[in-house]
This record gives C-alpha cells, structure tokens and sequence, in this order.
C-alpha cells in the first residue's frame, strides 16, 4: 500500500515539474539552424568587444527570421557593425533587441549569415580584474 501511494506521488511530482520546465521561448518553424560560430576579440585597453557570428540556417521556406541581440543603451548592449548573406550585405531591420531578416529570394536553401558587431557587454561576459591585479574575462 505504501509503495502505491509512492509511486502516485512520485508520478504527480514529475508531472508537475515537466510542465513548469517547458520552453516557451517562440520558435520559427520555418527556418533550421544547421551551425553557429561565434568570434569574439577581447581587449585589455577596454571592455568594448567586437563579435563576428556566422549562422548557417536550412529554410523551408523564405520567410523573414530573427535573431537576438542586446542592443546598445547607455555604455552597455552591442551595435551592429554589417550583416551579410554569403558575401553580399543582408536586408535586415533592428528593433527591440532583435535582428530580422529577409534573406533574398535566389538560390538554395541553405544559407550563410555573417553578423559584425561590437559593444560592451550587459550580461553574460564578465570582465573583471583578479585579486593579483590582472585582467579577466570569463563567461557567466
């Protein structure tokens, strides 16, 4: 008997955990992201750095998609600096800390996007000096 009122609870808790973890974060169903590559170049005159992602992305269809980014307010969030499609410059629009963009309407499927960027970051890079006085840069 005991075990039954285990294994109920048990199957309740799990329940109510799974639908509390679920991600809600809204996907674009009609693009695949195939691989990412993200360079950074840091700097020990100043916090500014300067980003380069390269986003490879399977459409199944040419819709527009986005991507998100920090924008700059005050001295902190990133600026864009170019976006290309393959070696062409991108049609993109920024607003509300997201990039959309319209890839163009030739050839295949899969597609190569460049982002340049640069700014300070707001969250996620720490940089800091260690206790011996030395500069830091650590992912948080």
């Amino acid at each position: 008997m005991i075990k039954k009122y285990t294994l109920i609870t048990s199957l309740i808790i799990l329940y109510f955990n799974s639908s509390y973890a679920q991600d809600l974060y809204k996907r674009n169903e009609s693009a695949d992201v195939l691989s990412y590559i993200f360079n950074l170049t840091l700097n020990d005159d100043n916090n500014e750095i300067i980003g380069e992602s390269i986003i490879e992305i399977d459409f199944k269809n040419k819709n527009n998609f986005s991507l998100d980014l920090i924008g700059k307010s005050g001295i902190y969030g990133m600026e864009i600096t170019a976006v290309y499609e393959g070696n062409e410059n991108a049609i993109y629009e920024y607003a509300d800390d997201q990039i959309l963009i319209t890839p163009a309407d030739v050839g295949d499927n899969i597609r190569t996007f460049k982002i340049l960027y640069h700014g300070i970051a707001q969250r996620g890079l720490v940089i800091d000096t260690t206790k011996f006085g030395q500069r830091s840069f650590f992912g948080d």
